[in-house]
């Protein structure tokens, strides 16, 4: 996945905020296989449990919360969950040119 340079999460320095996001799902995806393959251990399946459950939980939140619009303080994630199709959130948020709640643009940091 490459978030083009032009766009308005690279205007505002917050590329790295979806890559932070992108890592808690892979440790969710991972979390929750160590929790499928512990369901016949009962000592492991608490911790299992819990990895799976905390990481889930950090990256839904970060995912949510991490990236705003310097302008008005909006999360734009939360909007394009709200109003996007579910397949086109994701790609709607890479390719933004600018904030989907007040249009601030990258023009500004020019």
């Amino acid at each position: 996945m490459q978030i083009k340079s032009e766009t308005w999460l690279a205007a505002t320095n917050q590329r790295w905020k979806v890559v932070v996001a992108v890592c808690g799902g892979l440790a969710t995806l991972v979390s929750f296989a160590w929790f499928v393959s512990s369901l016949d251990d009962d000592g492991a399946l608490g911790r299992t449990l819990a990895a799976f459950a905390g990481s889930g939980s950090f990256t839904v939140a970060w995912t949510l919360s991490a990236v705003r619009c310097p302008s008005c303080g909006h999360r734009p994630v939360w909007r394009l969950l709200r109003t996007e199709r579910a397949d086109a959130w994701v790609a709607r948020l890479l390719t933004l040119e600018r904030c989907p709640s007040c249009g601030w643009s990258d023009t500004q940091f020019r």
